[in-house]
């Protein structure tokens, strides 16, 4: 798989980017809701959080909407990597009909548009913690690292989906909700702390919880995570890749007659 991913990486890259202007085609601004959209994201939780719950800071003094977005940010370009990579497949039929592509190919390339646009929202965070006082660590550096572990977690769970959505047409109509349970249950919303410490080893077997406590150590402690934390990260994306390319590789030969 690693090889076809190689060869065919600038087509993925085309599609991708293609993939991210033709989402707001329609739009008078275009592309520019790359930028807005996390930047209202952010706002609104700010003024929410801030204003309305009266919910400023948690108990280490760390603004809530800071926590909040660190860890929303991710999860919905994640649940996007994993979304639109369940209908990678159908949506690519015209393509995979007529083409000598790799199946594979088409779900990376949703993949690198949903890890594009987790870029440009990060970086839209990061510009508003500078404007905002919180102080820069060199920590920052390695985001992009986690970050992109977590959409090559996505991607192998896409891949799995995709597969599996040619021969299931429920799946797509299950998803949404089983993400929605996901979130709740990893601590994108809310800090570990604000659980017992009883079920604190349970959250660590949600495949999600190690890369939100990375992001949350690099960019908001200022701390380097334990060695054991970036090697379950490495770990769960192995695990997805792996599935992904055996479900893939069962089903290959029947996926184009099907579609």
């Amino acid at each position: 798989m690693t090889g076809a991913l190689l060869k065919y990486r600038s087509f993925i890259w085309r599609r991708a980017l293609l993939d991210l202007r033709l989402k707001y085609a329609a739009a008078d601004l275009g592309v520019l809701w790359n930028i807005l959209q996390p930047v209202m994201l952010v706002l609104i939780y700010t003024f929410v959080f801030t204003f309305i719950l009266r919910r400023g800071e948690l108990d280490d003094g760390t603004p809530y909407w800071l926590f909040l977005c660190s860890g929303l940010l991710p999860w919905v370009a994640f649940s996007e990597c994993v979304m639109t990579g369940a209908n990678g497949f159908q949506q690519a039929a015209p393509y995979l009909r007529r083409l000598a592509v790799p199946e594979e190919v088409f779900i990376a390339e949703r993949a690198v548009s949903a890890t594009i646009g987790l870029c440009v929202s990060f970086v839209v965070l990061v510009v508003i913690a500078l404007v905002t006082g919180y102080a820069p660590t060199w920590h920052w550096a390695l985001l992009p690292v986690v970050l992109v572990l977590l959409q090559a977690f996505g991607f192998g769970i896409g891949l799995t989906l995709g597969t599996l959505c040619v021969f299931f047409r429920d799946v797509p109509h299950a998803l949404p909700l089983l993400l929605r349970v996901g979130m709740w249950t990893a601590p994108v919303l809310y800090p570990m702390s604000f659980l017992p410490e009883s079920v604190h080893g349970y959250m660590m077997l949600h495949p999600v919880t190690p890369f939100m406590n990375i992001i949350r150590d690099l960019f908001i402690d200022g701390a380097l995570p334990a060695w054991w934390a970036w090697g379950l990260c490495a770990l769960w994306v192995l695990v997805s890749v792996t599935i992904g390319s055996l479900v893939l590789r069962a089903l290959r030969n029947e996926i184009r007659d099907v579609l």
